[in-house]
């Protein structure tokens, strides 16, 4: 290609051009999280708004009986995926399935977890293992409390020789 000998590696230019292009890649990053975020809370807004009266989704969570506070646009979308997934639409079931938390490949794969930890008699605990790679510091300065509690009986302090 005719361009290729135009490129430079990265590798080859000069430290100041270097912190040039990571400055324009940080910033374009930066940018492009900000408008996610942005979108996501622009969503979340829309979804939290009530549902509109008059229409039919907003009829079907009438008649799904939900308390009002609940007719939201979130739940016209999920009543139209449900009603579509009662007329037969495969996809829509699936998505009505998975989101309920049903689905079957998810729940064999937490079965299968279950049973190797059985197996192996629980499994590791990283937290507890953790816990236990840190040295009783009691036992190696001869067995003395640091705080001078006794450990049969904590909270009374032992007489001074």
């Amino acid at each position: 290609m005719a361009n290729e000998k135009n490129l430079i590696p990265f590798s080859e230019r000069t430290a100041s051009e270097q912190r040039a292009i990571q400055s324009k890649g940080g910033k374009a990053s930066g940018a492009s999280r900000r408008r996610k975020r942005d979108m996501a809370k622009a969503m979340k807004m829309l979804l939290d708004m009530p549902a509109t009266e008059g229409t039919d989704a907003y009829r079907n969570l009438q008649q799904f009986g939900f308390a009002e506070i609940d007719l939201t646009n979130q739940m016209a979308m999920l009543s139209a995926i449900f009603m579509k997934a009662m007329r037969g639409d495969v996809r829509a079931a699936e998505f009505v399935r998975d989101t309920a938390g049903y689905n079957p490949k998810i729940r064999l794969e937490e079965k299968r977890f279950e049973a190797e930890q059985e197996e192996s008699g629980g499994g590791t605990d990283v937290v507890s293992d953790w816990i236990n790679s840190i040295p009783d510091t009691a036992a190696e300065d001869g067995g003395e409390d640091p705080d001078g509690e006794d450990e049969q009986n904590p909270g009374e302090a032992e007489e001074a020789p």
